[in-house]
């Protein structure tokens, strides 16, 4: 099962190879419907006839439009009900629609962009997020609803039936960290800095597409999911010597929750907080399930830290860890 699939559909392929969206997540110009969690469709087709009239009168209020109920926001316009979002932007026919559903414990993401939209994500004239900034937050958000909670991390399996994260700063050494375990021990390279982990049977699933467009072979994920989580590790370069040590789950959920927050900002991108700011899939509900998501798995797994300044030398320290 692929965790996520993302379906294009008149929308360039360049236009999302922005930030790290196109190395983690699989790209298809032929939907498959049959083996995926969340399903994201782009078209390059928007009918501004559809919600134009969203957008006439007082720029801040509600709104009944063919008996639903929207409210705008300026150049947003969201269904109540949290399941549409429509943006008009600053740029000529600059437009952005968004609805969703979910079924069966399947999410499908809808978006219809125009490439004036898709320009304008990347001026810095606009205060809404790039594009593929957007797609990832989207994911990250509905990842969290069922129940599968991101972490900014490398994943590697190290043995027949466990998996490993690792976790650290940008260049801290993660994906060589975790590219030297499964060269070493002959198991699968999941994923380079998103993954996603199942807080009922802690498997770990990525979304793979390739770490670098250029280097495709040396950073292509052999499998889209892991074994089940055995640690967590976090890296911490130093100006001390080489280290391992245990963590206490405390001082583990705390680490994370750090890392975390350094890259993940789906919280913040105006999008979502205009489409998700009522209803079970709120932004306060969603934040809620994903600290204790983190804090459930990390009560599950055993944290080390691994550090000091020879990163060459930690696969070594490992070796009587995991």
């Amino acid at each position: 099962m692929k965790f996520c699939q993302i379906n294009l559909d008149g929308v360039s392929l360049k236009h999302i190879q922005v930030g790290n969206i196109n190395y983690q997540y699989e790209l298809n110009s032929v939907p498959n419907y049959s083996d995926s969690r969340i399903i994201v469709n782009i078209s390059g087709e928007v009918i501004r006839k559809d919600f134009e009239p969203l957008f006439s009168g007082d720029e801040t209020g509600y709104i009944e439009h063919q008996n639903q109920f929207f409210y705008r926001n300026c150049n947003t316009v969201v269904n109540t009900e949290g399941h549409e979002l429509f943006y008009r932007g600053k740029f000529f026919n600059s437009f952005l629609q968004i609805n969703w559903k979910k079924h069966n414990d399947i999410v499908t993401i809808n978006i219809n962009v125009t490439n004036a939209y898709l320009a304008e994500s990347r001026s810095r004239l606009s205060r809404s997020s790039k594009f593929d900034a957007l797609i990832n937050h989207l994911i990250m958000h509905f990842s969290v609803t069922l129940g599968y909670i991101p972490f900014h991390a490398g994943a590697v399996n190290v043995g027949e039936s466990s998996s490993t994260l690792l976790m650290g700063l940008p260049n801290t050494g993660k994906t060589t960290t975790a590219l030297k375990i499964s060269e070493d021990r002959g198991t699968a390279f999941i994923a380079e800095d998103i993954v996603f982990v199942d807080k009922k049977d802690l498997l770990v699933y990525s979304c793979p597409f390739t770490m670098n467009p250029k280097s495709p072979e040396r950073f292509t994920a052999h499998s889209y999911i892991g074994h089940s989580l055995e640690s967590i590790i976090i890296l911490n370069r130093s100006d001390d010597k080489p280290y391992v040590k245990d963590l206490g789950i405390e001082t583990l959920q705390r680490m994370v929750t750090n890392m975390n927050y350094f890259e993940f900002t789906w919280m913040h991108d105006v999008q979502i907080r205009h489409l998700f700011f009522q209803g079970d899939t709120s932004l306060s509900n969603v934040t809620l399930a994903y600290l204790e998501g983190q804090k459930e798995i990390c009560e599950r797994v055993s944290g080390i830290e691994l550090g000091g300044n020879t990163p060459s030398a930690w696969n070594e320290l490992l070796k009587n860890k995991i």
